[in-house]
């Protein structure tokens, strides 16, 4: 599958540089490419200059607003960063036209910060525009959710990523969304946090992308998953995992002569990877919000005799015991390392508690801000009506 990304606010940004490396890698190693080109949208200047990997031309590196906020951004008011993605859109739909291998495309991926000012008011209306440009193309947003202290601490946040999501949801084909949160406790805070979270955020879509761009005949699986399965499996809310074990883990069981240990140590290859790729979804979830996907897909990556029929059969029951009323796809993915690594992607989600939590808390800090505007109108009305007497000059 291959896909045009662009990234809006800070955050976007990163991610799109992080989705330029990979593909840079893929180039090298696997002699594919599944990122036709890649967009960094912002209205801070300094931002756009902070990236490593992406192309550094004009074109690539957007700048909106800037005749408004003199390149210096917009100070967490996603309003007014909507405005200048409706009123500029027309840069990045000239800037997508420019690609002469743009008929490859089968999706593009909008990245941003549903707390940010940038990217939270700026994701739904350049996912808009693009729909309306491409309208036979898929088109996804990815959203990554504010880490908590955040939210306690920024009141504003609570606003931008309740109606950030509100807003995505409306005009995307689907929502990915990612919960800094939740890979802080597996990553460490801040400092390195950020870089391992756009780490873990595009290793999530390396193997999916790449699986059906394959040429190579030892690469290509006896069940391949292609930008088909991807494109009718995401829709709607959507969470994605990444993980898997090291091959060597597994290799005392397997030299084990009693047949029920060589199987069981098979069986355990998938389940295992499937597990950590579970564990590592993109936002904190349980069985009961497992049991609400009502689609599912899955990959598993690995060298070609660790994986067989077994494994895909008793990880699919797997699977299906743990998201009954799911379609569930998948399939394999050849590759020679030293792990086994899976994929999984939860799509069609009906019951999220933390997007529940993220409506509330935007609808109370709402009622919140109305209440203090008309305090702070009462109190200088009280001023005005005392300087009633006081002469003009």
């Amino acid at each position: 599958m291959k896909v045009i990304v662009i990234g809006t606010g800070q955050c976007g940004n990163n991610i799109a540089d992080e989705f330029c490396k990979m593909d840079k890698i893929v180039r090298h190693n696997r002699k594919i490419s599944v990122v036709v080109d890649a967009f960094a949208v912002n209205t801070d200047e300094g931002d756009l200059s902070g990236m490593k990997h992406l192309p550094r031309d004009y074109q690539h590196r957007i700048l909106i607003g800037g005749r408004e906020t003199s390149g210096h951004g917009v100070g967490k008011l996603n309003e007014r960063a909507a405005k200048y993605a409706k009123d500029e859109s027309q840069k990045i739909i000239d800037a997508i036209g420019a690609n002469p291998n743009l008929f490859e495309v089968d999706a593009f991926l909008i990245a941003g910060s549903g707390g940010g000012g940038t990217g939270s008011g700026s994701i739904p209306f350049i996912v808009e525009r693009i729909k309306k440009e491409y309208p036979q193309k898929y088109v996804y947003a990815l959203v990554v959710l504010p880490y908590e202290y955040e939210e306690n601490n920024e009141e504003r946040t609570r606003l931008n990523t309740a109606s950030c999501l509100k807003a995505t949801y409306d005009r995307a084909d689907a929502v990915i969304l990612v919960d800094n949160e939740r890979y802080a406790s597996l990553f460490g805070r801040i400092s390195a946090n950020y870089f391992l979270v756009n780490q873990q955020i595009v290793n999530s879509f390396r193997d999916l992308l790449c699986a059906g761009e394959e040429r190579k005949p030892e690469r290509v699986g006896s069940r391949v998953v292609d930008a088909g399965d991807i494109t009718a499996t995401i829709e709607g809310w959507t969470i994605i995992g990444w993980g898997g074990y090291d091959v060597s883990l597994f290799k005392a069981l397997a030299k084990d002569k009693k047949d029920f240990l060589k199987k069981s140590a098979e069986t355990r290859k998938g389940i295992g990877a499937l597990d950590k790729a579970l564990k590592l979804i993109s936002i904190k979830s349980g069985q009961k919000e497992y049991a609400e996907a009502q689609n599912v897909l899955y990959l598993f990556s690995a060298p070609e005799k660790e994986m067989n029929l077994d494994t895909i059969k008793d990880s699919e029951r797997y699977l299906k015991e743990l998201m009954p009323e799911a379609l569930i796809r998948g399939g394999t993915y050849p590759y020679e390392r030293r792990a086994i690594e899976a994929t999984v992607i939860l799509s069609k989600m009906g019951e999220l508690e933390r997007i529940k939590n993220i409506y509330r808390a935007g609808e109370e800090f709402t009622k919140v801000m109305e209440n203090r505007q008309k305090d702070y109108e009462g109190k200088l009305d009280k001023i005005k009506r005392l300087g009633e007497g006081v002469p003009d000059l």
